[in-house]
């Protein structure tokens, strides 16, 4: 239980620091401050972007796997099939 009261202790004494440093320079701490809020909130921007477009799921129950157009050997019409595995991809 010692070291805890040290550690609060010694981290209270920090922060009484930083206070009286800061309050002696206001313009730098205006920078700090602003630099802070400038990462954090652009973080949080991209994050935002990057899970709603990234990682949430498909807003579908059972999504099916994207249409491919393909063409057809003897007709030489263009079809699109759904659910169905390309050429490309086949082995």
């Amino acid at each position: 239980m010692v070291m805890h009261n040290n550690v609060l202790s010694l981290f209270l004494r920090d922060v009484r620091y930083a206070v009286r440093t800061f309050s002696h320079r206001p313009t730098f701490t205006a920078i700090v401050v602003l630099t802070l809020a400038l990462g954090i909130g652009s973080s949080v921007a991209i994050f935002s972007v990057a899970n709603a477009v990234l990682l949430r799921p498909l807003p579908f129950e059972d999504p099916a796997p994207p249409p491919y157009a393909s063409m057809k050997e003897r007709a030489g019409l263009l079809s699109i099939r759904k659910g169905v595995e390309s050429p490309a991809t086949r082995r």
